[in-house]
């Protein structure tokens, strides 16, 4: 059950970066952007708020970490 958290946490924060550099950035997308980031914060927190694998946080903060450089590479280049 842990993975399966861990992987929904990912997978909304992955959606959180893509709204952000897909879409035209009105208002409305970015509080979807802010929706999704917050709740796989808050899902990840709650559900592992007894104590969590250390390698769980780091993965999760990789994608975070990772997603982020990754969509804003391909923000410069659909820019073009």
């Amino acid at each position: 059950m842990d993975s399966v958290v861990l992987i929904l946490c990912c997978i909304l924060f992955i959606l959180s970066a893509y709204t952000l550099v897909l879409f035209d950035r009105t208002l409305r997308q970015m509080y979807l952007s802010c929706f999704f980031a917050m709740a796989s914060i808050v899902l990840y927190y709650f559900y592992f708020a007894g104590g969590e694998p250390f390698y769980f946080t780091v993965l999760y903060y990789g994608v975070v970490v990772g997603s982020a450089f990754i969509f804003a590479y391909f923000q410069k280049k659909w820019q073009k």
